[in-house]
Protein backbone atom coordinates (compact mmCIF):
# COMPACT_ATOMS: atom_id res chain seq x y z
CA UNK A 1 0.00 0.00 0.00
CA UNK A 2 0.90 3.76 -0.85
CA UNK A 3 2.33 5.79 1.71
CA UNK A 4 -0.43 7.14 3.94
CA UNK A 5 -3.01 4.47 2.47
CA UNK A 6 -4.87 2.86 5.39
CA UNK A 7 -7.40 0.49 2.99
CA UNK A 8 -6.53 0.66 -1.05
CA UNK A 9 -4.12 -2.00 -2.32
CA UNK A 10 -2.24 -0.61 -5.52
CA UNK A 11 -1.97 -3.96 -6.32
CA UNK A 12 -4.05 -6.94 -4.61
CA UNK A 13 -2.75 -10.68 -6.64
CA UNK A 14 -5.73 -12.28 -5.58
CA UNK A 15 -7.18 -10.27 -9.04
CA UNK A 16 -4.41 -10.19 -10.68
CA UNK A 17 -0.99 -12.52 -10.76
CA UNK A 18 0.98 -13.05 -7.84
CA UNK A 19 3.73 -10.98 -9.27
CA UNK A 20 3.95 -6.95 -9.24
CA UNK A 21 6.13 -4.66 -11.41
CA UNK A 22 5.46 -1.35 -11.44
CA UNK A 23 6.45 2.03 -10.63
CA UNK A 24 5.76 3.73 -7.39
CA UNK A 25 3.50 6.36 -7.57
CA UNK A 26 4.34 8.13 -4.30
CA UNK A 27 7.52 7.92 -2.32
CA UNK A 28 8.36 7.38 1.51
CA UNK A 29 7.41 4.08 3.27
CA UNK A 30 5.54 1.33 1.18
CA UNK A 31 3.22 -1.42 3.08
CA UNK A 32 3.14 -5.33 1.60
CA UNK A 33 -0.15 -7.25 3.21
CA UNK A 34 0.57 -10.84 3.34
CA UNK A 35 -2.85 -12.54 4.21
CA UNK A 36 -5.04 -15.65 3.50
CA UNK A 37 -8.33 -15.26 1.97
CA UNK A 38 -11.04 -15.45 4.47
CA UNK A 39 -12.69 -18.87 3.10
CA UNK A 40 -9.20 -20.57 3.25
CA UNK A 41 -8.15 -19.16 7.12
CA UNK A 42 -11.77 -20.02 8.20
CA UNK A 43 -10.62 -23.89 7.20
CA UNK A 44 -7.25 -23.61 9.18
CA UNK A 45 -5.34 -24.10 5.91
CA UNK A 46 -1.92 -22.70 5.47
CA UNK A 47 0.28 -21.60 2.60
CA UNK A 48 3.90 -21.40 2.29
CA UNK A 49 5.27 -18.24 0.55
CA UNK A 50 8.29 -16.12 -0.52
CA UNK A 51 8.80 -12.58 -0.83
CA UNK A 52 11.60 -10.58 -2.60
CA UNK A 53 11.68 -7.08 -2.94
CA UNK A 54 13.88 -4.77 -4.67
CA UNK A 55 13.67 -1.41 -5.53
CA UNK A 56 15.97 0.47 -8.29
CA UNK A 57 15.94 3.89 -8.80
CA UNK A 58 15.69 5.60 -12.35
CA UNK A 59 17.97 8.24 -13.58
Amino acid sequence: MAPSEEYVAFYNSSIGENSYQGKLEKSGDQRIRVYLMRSVARRNETASYTIEVSISSEN
